[in-house]
């Protein structure tokens, strides 16, 4: 078996970014690493290390040569245990010097309570509130969404993490998706996303560091 390492994804643009303004994303992932071993039938593979990994299986006595993409996770996943798990997320609602000013703290978890409570106007109950809504949107996404990367940092997860779950989906046949939102606006009116497909080599598998997962397609 022969298998490569790529990085887990970079976040989907945030809301109201000009994509017009930034850098073309690579088509190509960088390689971290790769490995070739001989793996005997019914062998337990264990990969410590979390990333994207495309796995070459097969190719002996004319059996044809498949790849299997694994997404590899900490054992936190969906959710979120480490102060950087907890920040990551932060990414649609917060600016990019609140984000620098979390990770330097020398009290990451009081900064990030304290980033809340400021949204909250000080009202701990609002706070806590707003606090347990992110995070469960956050999880959910990830559980419902993932593919070869986290579903909070895909496109459908950026209105799910901050809006919540849409009133209603529409699915076509294609493959597209499109997500209603009945009070979304600014001034409280309807809103509407489309999700168009794009052709894909990488139908992940789900691999969590303490065990496998069966995930549906991103």
């Amino acid at each position: 078996m022969r298998w490569r390492r790529y990085p887990t994804g970079t976040p989907a643009l945030p809301p109201l970014t000009d994509p017009r303004r930034q850098a073309a994303a690579p088509r190509i992932l960088d390689v971290l690493d790769s490995s070739a071993t001989p793996v005997a039938a019914g062998t337990l593979l264990r990969f410590a290390t979390i990333g994207l990994y495309a796995l070459k299986v097969g190719g002996q006595g004319g059996e044809p040569v498949r790849t299997l993409p694994l997404l590899v996770v900490p054992a936190s996943f969906p959710g979120q245990s480490t102060a950087l798990e907890v920040i990551e997320p932060l990414l649609y609602p917060t600016t990019a010097a609140e984000r620098q000013a979390l990770l330097k703290s020398s009290g990451p978890k009081r900064a990030i309570d304290r980033l809340w409570l400021d949204a909250a106007g000080g009202d701990q109950t609002r706070g806590r509130d707003m606090i347990r809504r992110h995070y469960s949107r956050a999880t959910t996404a990830n559980e419902v969404i993932t593919g070869h990367k986290a579903g909070w940092l895909t496109d459908r997860g950026i209105p799910y993490v901050v809006l919540g779950p849409p009133q209603s989906v529409r699915r076509l046949a294609d493959g597209t998706e499109r997500w209603h939102y009945d009070q979304a606006g600014r001034q409280g009116e309807a809103m509407a996303f489309t999700f168009r497909p794009r052709s894909s080599t990488l139908n992940t598998c789900l691999v969590k560091t303490s065990g496998y997962v069966p995930l549906r397609p991103n």
